[in-house]
């Protein structure tokens, strides 16, 4: 504003004619005076001038003026003007876009002469974009004029008054609250906005939105002398969110209503004022536009949780406020392209805004090289990736995470809101596209734009890796240092994981070749540790046991001659066992598996000495039967007539 300004009152130093030479020099020392008065609706303004002739004439003709101009505020209306004599015909008109005030001088001035008159005119509550002069609030700006000059603010007494720009000094009585500039020495550089609010009640206007997710309780809080305010914010805001939502892809996940406060100054004759927060409430200035409106609201969803740099939050809400504006009649201020074109001297990298301060050029150029970038990126990906892109963002996803057929659906907070780096990371994980040359240009820095080949390199390896790992894709240990651009960390992670690949591809042959089931524990050792000790445990624990189970069902499937069927006779049936074993592995259960194989190889090994022992021992048995069955048939054979002969044998 202050630039624009400067050049306002430049130009108008030009417009002084001479009646009979254009005139090039002279002096004009005024003192402005602003009398504001909230309950006329205006401000009066009054400038005394003294008009001095400068320029000396020229041979064989005269230096004179017979009128001066001056330029005042957009919005001036009343003009008049006066001398000592009486009144002085005074007229006002757009010169160059400029409001220019022209006096005709009671007699014209020659070299050396002085005039003195008085300029007065009035600013009419909401005569500009900007000036408000109400009960509530009073915001105007107070410009010097001439050459030389000063300014007297005078605001009555219970408000709160205060100036920002060039500096006013403040003195108070119970009646009037005084702003004095003392001497103003160059007037096409001075400006400042006086700014007057009072105690004021609040009227709300409240509409219930239907959102996906939710019902948002919009509730719209206007000063009490401007209903109209509330009652125009609220229809747009009503009509604008759902779009909005729609624009972004994203769920309306807020609790509690959504408050807009209307203020008098954050964002005076802005076009894309900052807004948004992490809480739903919106505080807006009553001369801020409809389209910067809805481009507030577009922070409702995109904050400083979601992105942790500012060029992404106003480049994603103003090209949403852009998506439908055509809608809600909400016209664009100007084209982004153009605009940055234009502020190409202001140019700087995207990264680094709002990490300092920054100049009112340099703040334009941020606004519009967003908007314009963030436009061009949802071209070049299209809108469905960007949606995409944001609901992994807002969900907390990795950008190195694998996508899904079913995207995940956003939670209310982001585990870590992205920068720029992880913001080009989001947007070609879900589109093939390679937009590292155009962050290289217009986001990075020197420094981290030279990150981009080290990127290229490591990208190229994990391209490579997720090749080898078919649908088991990265492991953290690999997506962690990728995710943070630790691209040295990251390639030596992909070497550790390609050479367990390897081996993992081996295992899972003779995983198959056995007729084994490979458990989910070795992609989900995979998967956290990479190709790390932990992964290579798991790869030998998962050997072992397929190395003692082959042997074990070839065991089982050998010729087994007599013996072995007999040592096998009443204990478990290896094959049995075998199935066990089988259930266990393939629910990752290696010690039961692994006792189960041994179980049934035991039984297999000791089959033919099982046998045999078997085979002794029915022999044992058999011939311990035959002796006692011989012994019982002897007894049996030695009848009672002999045992009594050999009685009386004995007797005799």
């Amino acid at each position: 504003m202050r630039r624009v300004l400067a050049t306002v009152l430049l130009l108008a130093a030009t417009l002084l004619p001479a009646a009979e030479v254009r005139a090039a020099d002279y002096e004009m020392v005024t003192a402005a005076s602003y009398a504001v008065q909230p309950d006329a609706g205006g401000i009066a303004v009054t400038i005394d001038v003294t008009f001095t002739n400068t320029t000396p004439n020229p041979a064989g003709q005269f230096s004179v003026f017979d009128d001066i101009q001056l330029a005042v505020q957009d919005g001036a209306a009343d003009v008049a003007a006066t001398d000592a004599e009486g009144d002085l015909e005074a007229s006002l008109a757009r010169v160059e876009d400029v409001n220019v005030v022209t006096v005709a001088l009671r007699e014209g001035v020659r070299f050396e002469q002085t005039a003195e008159l008085t300029v007065t005119y009035r600013l009419p509550d909401g005569g500009a974009s900007g000036l408000r002069v109400r009960p509530s609030a009073v915001v105007f700006p107070a410009w010097s004029f001439g050459t030389r000059g000063s300014v007297v603010v005078q605001v009555p007494a219970g408000y709160e008054v205060r100036s920002d720009g060039d500096a006013l000094t403040a003195t108070a009585t119970a009646e009037l609250t005084t702003l004095t500039s003392g001497e103003v020495a160059d007037p096409t550089q001075w400006l400042a906005l006086v700014i007057a609010t009072s105690q004021t009640e609040f009227v709300t206007t409240r509409r219930t939105v239907p959102l996906d997710g939710g019902t948002v309780d919009l509730q719209v809080r206007a000063f009490d002398d401007d209903p109209e305010w509330g009652e125009a914010t609220a229809d747009l805001l009503a009509d604008a969110l759902p779009l909005l939502q729609d624009a972004l892809g994203l769920e309306y996940t807020r609790q509690g209503p959504v408050i807009v406060t209307e203020a008098v100054d954050l964002g005076i004759g802005g076009e894309v004022a900052e807004g948004g927060s992490s809480t739903p409430e919106l505080v807006i200035g009553f001369d801020q536009a409809p389209f910067t409106i809805v481009h507030q609201a577009a922070h409702l969803w995109i904050t400083d949780q979601v992105a942790s740099e500012r060029w992404i939050r106003e480049g994603l809400a103003s090209t949403a406020a852009a998506g439908v504006a055509p809608v809600v009649e909400a016209t664009p201020p100007y084209d982004p392209v153009a605009r940055t074109a234009e502020l190409a001297e202001s140019a700087f990298p995207l990264e680094s805004w709002g990490a300092g301060e920054a100049t009112a050029d340099q703040d334009a150029y941020g606004y519009a090289a967003s908007w314009a970038f963030v436009a061009e990126l949802a071209a070049s990906v299209g809108p469905d990736a960007m949606q995409a892109a944001l609901r992994r963002i807002v969900a907390g996803r990795s950008a190195y995470d694998r996508l899904t057929a079913v995207e995940p659906d956003p939670g209310a907070v982001p585990v870590l809101p992205v920068d720029s780096r992880r913001f080009l990371d989001h947007l070609e994980a879900v589109a093939d596209v390679d937009l590292a040359p155009l962050f290289a240009e217009r986001v990075f820095s020197d420094a981290a734009a030279g990150e981009l080949a080290d990127r290229a390199a490591a990208r190229s390896a994990y391209d490579a890796l997720l090749a080898a790992a078919g649908d088991w894709g990265a492991p953290r240990t690999v997506t962690g240092p990728m995710a943070e651009w630790e691209f040295a960390t990251a390639e030596t992670a992909i070497d550790d994981a390609t050479e367990w690949l390897d081996a993992r591809d081996d295992l899972v042959a003779a995983i198959g070749a056995a007729g084994l089931t490979t458990p989910s524990r070795l992609r989900d050792r995979y998967a956290e540790f990479g190709g790390g000790p932990e992964a290579e445990a798991e790869l030998s624990a998962e050997r072992a046991v397929v190395e003692a189970y082959q042997a074990a069902l070839d065991a089982s499937v050998e010729e087994r001659g007599i013996i072995k069927r007999i040592g096998l006779l009443g204990d478990p049936d290896p094959s049995a066992v075998l199935v066990r074993a089988h259930g266990a592995f393939g629910q990752g259960d290696l010690d039961t598996a692994l006792a189960e194989t041994r179980h049934a190889h035991a039984l297999l090994d000791g089959a033919q000495t099982a046998g045999l022992v078997r085979l002794a021992s029915i022999a044992l048995v058999l011939v311990v039967g035959l002796g006692v069955a011989l012994w019982l048939v002897r007894r049996r054979t030695s009848g009672p007539g002999d045992a009594a002969a050999r009685m009386a044998a004995h007797e005799d």
